[in-house]
C-alpha cells in the first residue's frame, strides 16, 4: 500500500488521511503570495502522469478540500484507465477563504500560488479546468508552468469541457434507463436538472433534442 505524504501546510499533522488509502501523494500547501490553502490529491501514475481538474471552491474546513481532492482523484483514475488513456488519476483543490469571491489581483495570487505548487511536483500531476475554474484560468496557469491543459480553444487549448462532461452524463444516464427500463432512449423520460451552468446547459440541451421532458 503506498503511503500518502503530507507537504507544506503546518497543519498537515492535524490532518485525516482515511486507512487503507492506495493515494499517492497528497501535497498540501499555503500560498506564500494569497495565503489560501490548496491540496494536489494523486491517486495512481501507474498508466501515465495524473490529469485531474483543478476546483477552486469554498470548503467549511480544509480536512473538507482534502476529502474531496480524495475523493475526486480516485474517480479519475477509474475514468481515465476505462478510456484506455495512459494516464493517472489526479484532483486539486484551491479553498477559498470565507468572504466575497477574490479580486482579480487577488486570483492572480493564489494561481500563481497554485502553479508554484503544480512546479514542486514535475509533470507528476497535470491540472485542468473544473467547478470553479475556467479556461481562462488555465491561460493564466500556463504562463507559470508546462503542466496545464484546457486552455481557451481561441488559442489552441480544449476550451470549456462542459459539454462533454454532458455528454457523459448523458451516456450515464442512457445506461441507467436501459437497466432500469429494458431501452436506453430517454425520449418522454422526464428529468430534473439541478443548476444549468457549464454541464447542466448542454446537459438540458441534448436531453431536449433526445425527447426528454425537462422539469
Amino acid at each position: 500500500m503506498a503511503v500518502p505524504v503530507l507537504i507544506g501546510d503546518p497543519t498537515s499533522a492535524r490532518l485525516d488521511v482515511p486507512d487503507g488509502s492506495e493515494h499517492e501523494l497528497l501535497l498540501v500547501r499555503k500560498g506564500r503570495r494569497s495565503g489560501v490553502q490548496m491540496i494536489i490529491a494523486v491517486h495512481s501514475t501507474v498508466l501515465g502522469p495524473a490529469l485531474g481538474g483543478c476546483r477552486i471552491w469554498h470548503y467549511p474546513t480544509l480536512q473538507a478540500a482534502i476529502d474531496d481532492a480524495l475523493r475526486l482523484s480516485g474517480a479519475m483514475t477509474l475514468k481515465a484507465a476505462a478510456a484506455g488513456l495512459a494516464l493517472g488519476g489526479g484532483k486539486s483543490v484551491i479553498r477559498l477563504p470565507d468572504g466575497p469571491e477574490p479580486t482579480a489581483a487577488e486570483r492572480g495570487a493564489l494561481l500563481a500560488d497554485f502553479a508554484d505548487a503544480l512546479n514542486m511536483l514535475d509533470g507528476i500531476y497535470i491540472t485542468a479546468e473544473d467547478v470553479g475554474s475556467s479556461a481562462e484560468d488555465m491561460a493564466v496557469l500556463s504562463t507559470f508552468s508546462d503542466h496545464v491543459v484546457g486552455g481557451p480553444a481561441g488559442r489552441g487549448g480544449s476550451g470549456d469541457p462542459g459539454d462533454f462532461t454532458a455528454a457523459g452524463v448523458q451516456a450515464a444516464m442512457r445506461a441507467c434507463v436501459a437497466h432500469a427500463f429494458g431501452s436506453p432512449s430517454l425520449a418522454d423520460r422526464t428529468v430534473a436538472i439541478v443548476g444549468v451552468g457549464h454541464v447542466g446547459g448542454p446537459l438540458a440541451r441534448r436531453l431536449a433534442a433526445e425527447g426528454a421532458s425537462l422539469v
